[in-house]
């Protein structure tokens, strides 16, 4: 499975990722927190709630590590979870 769609725009193929995630972390808060989204690129408007995860699922699912300058005491405590309240 692709993560990319092809659209056809006139005579030229664009590419299209199926889905966009955002990671956010605030390491100067007390505690210090983060919170991370997965959105598909397709029509809709759903409640915030719907898109959130944990910095860790996002990084799971993208391959990437987006918080790699924090502390590791900081970073594996932040991005394993999230409360939507605080944001």
């Amino acid at each position: 499975m692709t993560n990319v769609t092809a659209l056809s725009a006139r005579s030229t193929r664009l590419q299209c990722p199926k889905h966009s995630s955002r990671s956010f972390c605030v390491q100067t808060a007390i505690p210090p927190k983060a919170i991370g989204f997965i959105y598909k690129n397709a029509s809709g408007n759903h409640p915030l709630d719907s898109y959130v995860n944990t910095v860790d699922e996002v990084e799971r699912i993208t391959g990437i590590d987006f918080f790699p300058a924090l502390p590791d005491e900081i970073e594996e405590k932040v991005e394993a979870e999230y409360d939507l309240k605080l944001w």
